[in-house]
């Protein structure tokens, strides 16, 4: 395992071993993880400089998260 994660390894299921998959995440995808709403996945993800926007802007689309 990479990084510090082997730490917690005795605390980690499949879920979260196929969340850490995942280089970037969308706001849909972190909702569902960390079981929290949109605006306060948003809020903290600005507040933490790790949004970064992929592709061409869509009426709807929200960019992706990078944790």
């Amino acid at each position: 395992m990479s990084g510090n994660v082997w730490m917690f390894s005795d605390e980690i299921d499949d879920e979260d071993l196929e969340f850490m998959r995942h280089d970037y995440v969308t706001y849909n995808m972190a909702c569902e993880y960390y079981r929290l709403g949109i605006k306060p996945v948003v809020r903290m993800a600005h507040e933490a400089g790790a949004v970064y926007k992929i592709g061409k802007k869509q009426h709807g689309a929200w960019p992706s998260l990078w944790l």
